[in-house]
């Protein structure tokens, strides 16, 4: 660096004023600064658009594998291209050798002041985490891993019809931070990068990271959203760090009764410390996107009997109506189909009785069978006063059918069943053949079973023959010939 740039950014001034001229805007006013850099407000002067740039420290504008490290990142995430994700369209430096780079202005509040005001509705919490998790999918898609994910960089933009569209700020951007804005030592394997309370367990032992981390820092978000409060908290970073590499997360069953199973579960397998025990998150989606377009009580019990666990995207699942409806539409058609049989019974009995006879008959045996009246009161009920419980734990996420209806999903299932006797077990999941058995269950019985799914058969491989020495072309209407 030629010494005179070096001498500018010692002299530079931490705040640009108004006025400044930054590549093809001029400066308007502050909107915010942190250790790393600070964000203007600035108006194209042709056309008056209004942008918002992000001009480096001087300090760290000094560091030029920092200074290279930002442009590779502001390059990737423009590359991203995801609505989801601010834009970055323009990169320069100032004339005192400050890097800057030019992003869309956005109007709005970030998730952490919307979290100070208070507890965020279910319905509110899904869409913005539905938003996240396809910005991170965006970004993961491309080898981009954000690694400093939280409220502060989650910012909430409303739009007409009330909706609110999520701009995920600051990709790559962590990996500027310094020991002294993050508050934690660097190690021997590497820089310790991102906020202590959203920090994955590996991310904070310096060990190489990959999409996984940004999955465990969206849990601590969830679990921040759904609770009120960080699963860890401590006075101390050290402490806090501490926590995330070894301490388990506290049940949020029992911290938010109120929040669905699968929902719950999958935040505790977000938390967890085994990268891959985290949920992917096209699993996220679906389980949040439940959440979001439910129309019946998220506590009652037919919404855990079909989503006890984490679902898959495997297909349609049946409507609430018809889940309610199912039980008693199947009890119908079975007193339908018995009452029609002892119609059948009772006219054929009318019919010996009325039918001509060569002798007459005694007229104790012309009357109807008495036992025709006491079969209609005691005909059998499907119905059970105690209902049956199915039990079940698979070895991979798996979609459960109990007689050709969706019950289930997920690696571990608990179904109650209302109608005892045989019933058809079908299980399937992605890249496994489908499992079928035939189980049989008794009023009030709980049926226990650890099933594995069979691996598909590998394809046979497709060989070419070897070629002779000589080589020969094929005649269609005789023996091959030499050419």
């Amino acid at each position: 660096m030629p010494a005179t740039v070096f001498a500018s950014l010692a002299l530079a001034p931490d705040d640009l004023p108004a006025g400044t001229q930054v590549g093809d805007y001029v400066v308007e006013s502050k909107l915010g600064e942190g250790g790393m850099a600070t964000v203007y407000l600035a108006v194209h002067p042709l056309i008056g658009k209004k942008v918002a740039v992000k001009v480096m420290s001087p300090k760290l504008s000094l560091d030029a594998s920092a200074v290279d490290r930002f442009v590779h990142e502001a390059r990737s995430v423009n590359q991203i291209g995801h609505p989801n994700i601010v834009d970055v369209f323009s990169f320069g430096k100032l004339t005192d050798g400050r890097s800057y780079f030019v992003m869309e202005c956005l109007a709005g509040q970030t998730l952490a002041a919307r979290l100070a005001e208070g507890p965020v509705p279910y319905h509110d919490a899904a869409t913005i985490l539905i938003q996240i998790c396809e910005a991170l999918d965006a970004a993961h898609a491309v080898g981009i891993v954000h690694r400093d994910l939280k409220p502060e960089n989650v910012f909430l933009v409303p739009v007409r019809g009330g909706r609110t569209l999520v701009k995920l700020l600051d990709f790559g951007l962590a990996k500027l931070a310094t020991d002294e804005e993050q508050g934690i030592r660097r190690t021997l394997a590497g820089m310790v990068i991102g906020t202590p309370a959203y920090i994955s367990p590996e991310q904070a032992r310096a060990a190489n990271v990959d999409h996984r981390t940004d999955i465990y820092a969206l849990g601590v978000m969830m679990f921040e959203l759904f609770v009120g409060h960080l699963p860890f908290e401590a006075d101390s970073v050290l402490d806090l760090v501490h926590m995330q590499l070894y301490d388990t997360p506290p049940d949020i069953h029992a911290l938010a009764p109120a929040l669905p199973r699968p929902i719950a579960s999958s935040i505790m397998r977000m938390l967890s410390k085994e990268q891959d025990a985290r949920p992917s998150l096209a699993v996220l989606r679906e389980v949040l996107g439940l959440l979001r377009d439910a129309s019946l009580d998220l506590a009652a019990p037919e919404w855990r009997l079909r989503h006890d666990d984490t679902p898959l995207a495997t297909g349609p699942v049946p409507s609430d109506d018809e889940v309610a409806a199912e039980p008693k539409s199947r009890r119908g058609r079975f007193l339908l189909v018995a009452g029609a049989m002892l119609v059948m019974i009772a006219m054929a009995g009318i019919g010996l009785w009325l039918r001509p006879r060569a002798a007459p008959m005694a007229p104790t045996l012309v009357a109807p069978p008495p036992a025709v009246a006491p079969v209609v009161a005691a005909a059998p009920s499907p119905a059970v006063a105690k209902p049956a419980t199915l039990v079940l734990h698979l070895d991979t996420a798996c979609v459960v059918a109990l007689d050709g209806r969706t019950v289930a999903s997920g690696n571990e299932a608990r179904v109650t069943v209302d109608v005892a006797g045989p019933h058809e077990l079908v299980i399937t999941a992605r890249d496994r053949a489908p499992l079928k058995q035939a189980i049989l269950l008794s009023p009030g019985q709980t049926l226990e079973l650890s099933l594995s799914l069979p691996s598909p058969r590998p394809r046979p491989r497709a060989t070419r023959a070897r070629s002779n020495d000589t080589d020969y072309m094929v005649d269609p209407f005789g023996s091959p010939r030499k050419p």
